[in-house]
């Protein structure tokens, strides 16, 4: 909202939520700050922990924010918890959540292959974050993660006919269904549909000094009907 209307009402508020404020006004227990990733100021994090794909999206509302503030705690907490992440908290394939209890970020290490949850809303998240971390800084690290992600992670949670999705993506297969048409909880079918909508815009960057390559295919799929060569 700031972006568009240049508002700063609207960049105070991501601030305002983004310090942990509302905590008080929510009557959150310990238990649901953990879990929610947030009613704590963002700058005091110091690990990923709770529901994984909260906690990626709130990563990458603070990168926006410190793209507009500059604020290096903000830089600071951001650089902290990607390390958290890539070096002790992230599959190979670049899922982020090995729990099914809270759809949960687990402990250091604690990356099981059969029971892995890897909610596919995770991986999303995990590559809108990365993709911002690359924006705000220019380095190619994050463009990696993006890459691990989208190659390993998303594109292995829908099935080559397009019909069947997978909301969670463990990496050892137990015999049991793992994609279907539909879920109750509606949320990966249509947020794995939009990420592949927008793919040309994470393949390539713009600055004023030119056009960067972040990814690389033979084909770029926009829309339903249409494809450009990349």
């Amino acid at each position: 909202m700031y972006r568009t209307a240049g508002e700063p009402k609207y960049l105070d508020f991501a601030g305002y939520l983004l310090n942990g404020a509302e905590r008080g006004r929510l009557h959150l227990t310990d238990g649901q700050v953990q879990y929610m990733f947030s009613g704590i100021p963002f700058t005091s994090c110091r690990q990923f922990e709770g529901h994984a794909v909260r906690a990626m999206y709130a990563s990458s509302g603070a990168t926006d924010y410190y793209a507009k503030t500059g604020n290096p705690a903000c830089l600071r907490t951001l650089e902290r918890l990607w390390s958290d992440l890539v070096n002790r908290k992230m599959y190979i394939t670049g899922g982020v959540g090995s729990r099914d209890a809270g759809e949960s970020i687990g402990e250091a290490y604690e990356l099981p292959n059969a029971p892995a949850y890897g909610e596919s809303c995770a991986a999303i998240g995990s590559m809108m974050w990365n993709w911002r971390m690359l924006a705000v800084t220019g380095e190619a690290r994050f463009a990696d993660i993006i890459e691990r992600a989208l190659y390993n992670g998303i594109s292995s949670e829908m099935s080559l006919s397009g019909t069947l999705y997978c909301y969670r993506n463990p990496l050892e297969s137990t015999g049991e269904k793992i994609r279907n048409e539909w879920y109750d909880t509606t949320c990966c079918p249509p947020n794995l549909e939009r990420t592949l909508t927008s793919l040309a815009g994470y393949f390539y960057s713009t600055s004023p000094t030119g056009v960067y390559v972040n990814l690389y295919a033979t084909r770029i799929w926009i829309g339903t009907w249409r494809t450009v060569q990349a």
